[in-house]
């Protein structure tokens, strides 16, 4: 019963990226929603099961990157956050498992952009800086940190377009700039 529910979520997601690529954002939603329902309910039933709260997570991500391409941005913005709590829980309880802050971290940055693009307001920028703030903590590899230089390098022009030169505080391009120095110290003798 258990793996039928999972697949039918997996059909239901599928579903709902295939309609959002095609830009009918509506039955996308309703697809998306589909499979947080069932996930909802395999992750109440094993609310010790980190798969099944990671999926669950997953589901309310979905659903705020449709809702931010339809344009309805509170919702986007109130449906991330009750993703990143589950994604908070997780590294909380296992604070030893640099595999669940990485993804804490990835999770803030993934809701932090889609938002940031389209609503760059403060609390928006606040939770980019956390995803930025927990991957710094996280010792990665030499893609990572790249990957990192080039966040910070977005918030700063996401920043500047806002006009919000006031929160362009000069530590992140310095940031920006270490990071993309110690990736091009392991590719070339001479750097990039």
């Amino acid at each position: 019963m258990t793996r039928d529910l999972l697949e039918l979520s997996i059909t239901h997601t599928k579903m709902g990226d295939t309609l959002f690529a095609a830009g009918r954002h509506e039955e996308a939603l309703e697809a998306h929603r589909k499979s947080l329902a069932i996930r909802e309910k395999l992750a109440a039933a094993e609310p010790r099961n980190v798969g099944r709260q990671q999926q669950l997570s997953m589901s309310y991500d979905a659903i705020g990157d449709v809702l931010v391409a339809a344009g309805r941005h509170e919702e986007a913005f109130d449906t991330y956050r009750k993703g990143l709590a589950i994604a908070e829980r997780l590294a909380a309880a296992d604070p030893g498992n640099a595999d669940l802050r990485l993804e804490l971290s990835v999770r803030y940055l993934h809701v932090g952009e889609r938002l940031l693009e389209a609503d760059p307001r403060d609390e928006v920028l606040e939770i980019y800086r956390e995803g930025l703030a927990i991957a710094e903590k996280v010792d990665a590899n030499p893609e990572w940190q790249f990957d990192l230089a080039a966040r910070y390098f977005k918030i700063a022009t996401a920043l500047d377009q806002a006009g919000n030169r006031a929160m362009l505080d000069g530590e992140r391009p310095r940031r920006s700039s270490a990071n993309c120095s110690k990736f091009c110290a392991t590719r070339r003798p001479h750097g990039c």
